[in-house]
Order: C-alpha cells, then sequence, then structure tokens
C-alpha cells in the first residue's frame, strides 16, 4: 500500500470516554527515575557506534512508559524494568532498520542467557550486554524465565519480520501473531518480579492464558490506533486498521471504528477473564487479585502513555490527561478533540 497524501488528514471517532481500565495516575517520583535511567544510558552511549542508539533511546522515553504503568512497584524495582524495556523497544527499532552491525537475534537471545556476546564488533550488542547484567542482577530468579518466556520469541519473530501481510489471513490471526510481535510476554514475569510474587506453575493454564490474551488485544489495539498516523503517512501495513481494510474489504474509517469496538470488547474481556481465573484457583485469590490489578494499572496507565507520547501524537504535542473522543491526525501531529464532530 503506498503511502497515503502528505495533505490528506484522518479522523478517528475513538469511543472510549467510558474506559473502565484507563488509569492517568504517573508516578510522583517520575522525574527522579528518568533521571536515574539516563544517567545510567548517558554513560554507555557515549561509546563509539551509538550514535543511533541515541536517538533511539529518546524516542522511546521508555521510562516515562514505566512511570505510567508501574504506580504501586517500588522505585527501584520500577527502574530496574523500565532500564530493560527500554533496550528491548530500542532493539525492536533496530530490527526495522539498516543499521551496519545490527545484532540477530539469536546473538540478544545468547546474550540474555549468558551475559556474554562473546567477540563482536557490535557496539549495540555490546551495549546489550550491559543492559543484560545490570538486568539479571536485579531480576535475579525471575530473570531466566524473562528470557525464556518472553525475550525469546519476541526476538525471534521481531528479527525475522515473521509478521508480514502475506501471513495474515483475517483479523484473529493478526492478533495472535501481534501478541509476540508487540512483546506482551515480557510482562507477566516482570510484574511478577516487582510485587515478588511467584506464578510460574500457571503457565499453560487456560484461564491465565485466556487472561493474558485479553490484556493483549486490548495493548495492541489502543497502540494500533494511536501509531496509525506513522503508519498512515508511510504506507506501513502492519495494523489492525490496515489489516482490516486488506482482509474484510473495508474503508479505512470503518476498520477505525472497529478498532475502537474491539477495544471495548477487550476491555469487557479483560474484567470477565479476571474473574474467572480467580474463580478457577480459588486458593490464590490473594496473589492473583494483585496480579490482575497489576495488569489494570498496566493497560490503564499504557492508554495514559499513548495519549501523552511524542513518539505517535508528534514532538510538541500537550495531553490534557484526558480520554480525547476524537483524533485527528495530520502528517506532522495528532489533533486531540472533545465532542465529536457532526
Amino acid at each position: 500500500m503506498a503511502a497515503l497524501s502528505d495533505s490528506s488528514e484522518f479522523s478517528i471517532p475513538l469511543q472510549m470516554s467510558k474506559s473502565r481500565l484507563f488509569v492517568a495516575e504517573r508516578r510522583r517520583d517520575a522525574h527522579s527515575l528518568s533521571q536515574a535511567h539516563d544517567a545510567w544510558y548517558g554513560e554507555l552511549l557515549t561509546q563509539p557506534g551509538l550514535e543511533y542508539g541515541k536517538s533511539l533511546l529518546k524516542k522511546f522515553d521508555g521510562m516515562n512508559l514505566a512511570a505510567f504503568v508501574l504506580p504501586r512497584a517500588g522505585w527501584k524495582e520500577t527502574l530496574d524494568i523500565g532500564i530493560c524495556m527500554t533496550a528491548v523497544v530500542a532493539l525492536d527499532d533496530l530490527f526495522d532498520a539498516e543499521v551496519a552491525s545490527r545484532p540477530t537475534a539469536e546473538q540478544i537471545i545468547a546474550v540474555a542467557m549468558s551475559a556474554s556476546p562473546g567477540r563482536t564488533d557490535s557496539p549495540f550488542l555490546r551495549l546489550w550486554e550491559s543492559v543484560v547484567e545490570r538486568s539479571a542482577a536485579a531480576y535475579g530468579p525471575y530473570w531466566e524465565r524473562f528470557v525464556r518466556e518472553g525475550l525469546s520469541g519476541w526476538a525471534r519473530v521481531s528479527d525475522a519480520k515473521e509478521l508480514r501481510p502475506e501471513r495474515i489471513d483475517d483479523f484473529q490471526t493478526y492478533l495472535t501473531l501481534r501478541r509476540t510481535d508487540f512483546g506482551i510476554d515480557l510482562i507477566p514475569v516482570s510484574l511478577e518480579f516487582a510485587t515478588g510474587i511467584e506464578l510460574s506453575d500457571l503457565r499453560g493454564d487456560s484461564h491465565f492464558e485466556a487472561f493474558h490474551q485479553a490484556v493483549s488485544n486490548h495493548a495492541v489495539l489502543v497502540n494500533d490506533l494511536m501509531s496509525f498516523r506513522n503508519e498512515y503517512y508511510t504506507g506501513e501495513q502492519m495494523n489492525a486498521l490496515f489489516v482490516l481494510q486488506r482482509c474484510e474489504g473495508m474503508p479505512i474509517q470503518e476498520a477505525a471504528d472497529k478498532v475502537c469496538r474491539e477495544v471495548a470488547a477487550a476491555e469487557d474481556e479483560f474484567f470477565s477473564r479476571a474473574s474467572s481465573l480467580l474463580e478457577s484457583h480459588p486458593g490464590r485469590r490473594k496473589e492473583l487479585g494483585r496480579y490482575i490489578e497489576d495488569w489494570r494499572h498496566v493497560l490503564g496507565g499504557h492508554m495514559a502513555w499513548e495519549f501523552s507520547s511524542t513518539r505517535y501524537n508528534g514532538k510538541d504535542h500537550v495531553w490534557d490527561g484526558s480520554i480525547p473522543e476524537r483524533i485527528t491526525i495530520t502528517p506532522d501531529r495528532t489533533i486531540f478533540s472533545g465532542a465529536p464532530v457532526s
């Protein structure tokens, strides 16, 4: 699909004003977390060959995301998760770039498992080694599961670019593949680490997996709506709106409306699956209740971060803290508005 005209605009009524998940609760210590995060990366990014890495890290603003999605975690644990996730998202962007010495998925996984890349000319891999050394020490016994249950699958899918238009025949297939590509499976172990609970024995439990598919659908579709400006003007097809256009013949406006309805459905599914998960494990209601509440903050905080992010909404974007009823995307920014246009 060719990129759309640079002079065109596109408007989406979000239909999210009654969201039960939305939480605009940013940590009060967000500034000190960002300072610590930037100071840690700042020293490493002085190494030769990492000029491109600097732009990736600045573009993501990962510590700000952590400040929205982890309001109840400790300061240190939030910093640990933020530093690790910043590197993961930077690597994700790196997979899509034509950059010399770009590491492969297998190299990234090998470093994560052993904390040693061996002999390498890649400055990005040396940076990743430093992140892994720090993160493995911080995560402790949770690190091996973080790599095995989340990082490995994400890295292989992202590097191989498995999420290609020709592999997607319908909307549900897209959601299934996008779960791994989006990195949702990196989050469960991080939440366990942040709160000191252990849920590894529930891996594979049907209620546990159904709950995670619901949270994945919500996060993916909210991201697709808010990142659509990028794809709209570049012709990038890996977005739910374009999938619906191609696979179901929907005009873009109709596809946008459906995605908004699917976000609402995913929110209902979150609460339904959460109830089923608690009912299926009555002896573990306390730890599962905390885990579900943490996911509520992740999804609600993710919405807030998407609305506030200059990554998707333009460098001069300022968010007022409320859910916009309508977004209008233009080549250089996203315009938020209140009452729908008649």
